[in-house]
């Protein structure tokens, strides 16, 4: 073997051996990764009551959340029931920065009889009476959040909405309503449905010199009206609210969060809006001129009763529609 090839072969020996100790150092002396391990993760979403006020004439309620941590979604309102929930998912995660797959575990209805002395509470496993009552049906097992339909007065009796899904196809939904008296599941009918769209039908205030009155006094417009208790917010003096309701003022400062709701059956949205009408006037004004503005063409249009409301609300909401359609036209062309 002459020189060269000795050279050679002495060059590829130390390379295999060079290549041989790297590798050996990497599988025996580099330190190994750490295996993801899935974790598991129970979320809570707390909608208890711990605060509970009739007014004097008993048609508005008002109530403070159990927690700050309070999921207000599901507080709904009947006649004689306040209604809120307790739900608990299990969020199951594979490997570190992925998505989670849920389980719902536990959806308790709860209700406050205001008929009762200390609005007795009661809680039905709704998760397990829906599954009694169809097993082809359930609430939604895929993780995203379930709410409830509205609350509403019947015939004699108080409901709330719910809405299932077939187990074998999520997109297939049905309406149920639930008994809040004795806990037990219908079909939602037609009437039923009328019912429940009448005693819950408020349009939104917004474009109303109402809602600026509301906001400046720390108060949120809508079927329910809310209050948040902070330095920000003071409600003035120069209201009717403030001047005929003391203890009301007195009860909304006592909790961070106040929610104010009319009794569904006893007081119709017509007669909210009256109310609010009255509540927000300055003080020895029976009722507040409510102004509408359409921002669009800065028309200016009086609302001076709920129907007028209903027809300026239905009125902007085809232009909103119109304009939306308007505006796809020219994005095609």
């Amino acid at each position: 073997m002459n020189k060269r090839k000795q050279i050679i072969l002495v060059i590829a020996v130390l390379l295999v051996a060079f290549c041989s100790f790297v590798y050996l150092k990497k599988q025996f002396f580099s330190p190994s990764k750490p295996k993801e391990e899935s974790r598991k993760e129970t979320l809570v979403y707390d909608s208890s009551l711990k605060d509970i006020t009739l007014t004097k004439d008993g048609r508005y309620v008002l109530v403070s959340p159990n927690t700050l941590k309070w999921h207000s979604n599901n507080l709904r309102i009947s006649r004689n029931y306040v209604v809120s929930t307790f739900i608990t998912y299990e969020h199951f995660y594979a490997k570190k920065n992925t998505l989670p797959s849920g389980k719902l575990k536990k959806f308790d209805i709860i209700t406050y009889d205001l008929r009762k002395k200390n609005f007795v509470e009661k809680r039905i496993d709704l998760k397990k009476a829906v599954e009694e009552y169809d097993s082809d049906y359930g609430l939604r097992d895929d993780g995203s959040l379930q709410v409830v339909g509205s609350s509403f007065y019947f015939e004699g009796k108080d409901y709330v909405r719910l809405f299932v899904s077939k187990r074998k196809n999520l997109e297939e939904t049905k309406s149920l309503v639930l008994n809040l008296e004795n806990g037990k599941l219908a079909e939602l009918s037609e009437a039923m449905e009328e019912v429940s769209t009448a005693q819950n039908s408020f349009p939104s205030l917004s474009r109303t010199n109402l809602d600026d009155i509301l906001y400046f006094n720390g108060f949120s417009p809508s079927n329910i009206l809310g209050y948040i208790n902070d330095k920000k917010n003071k409600i003035g003096q120069d209201i009717n609210f403030s001047h005929e309701f003391p203890d009301l003022v007195k009860r909304l400062k006592k909790n961070r969060i106040t929610e104010i709701l009319y009794r569904r059956g006893l007081v119709s949205p017509s007669d909210y809006y009256e109310d609010l009408r009255h509540w927000f006037a300055p003080v020895g004004q029976d009722k507040l001129d409510i102004i509408a503005k359409d921002y669009e063409t800065n028309e200016e249009t009086p609302l001076n009763n709920y129907q007028e409301f209903i027809d300026w609300s239905k009125a902007e909401a085809k232009k909103a529609q119109e304009r939306i359609k308007a505006n796809g036209k020219k994005e095609t062309d």
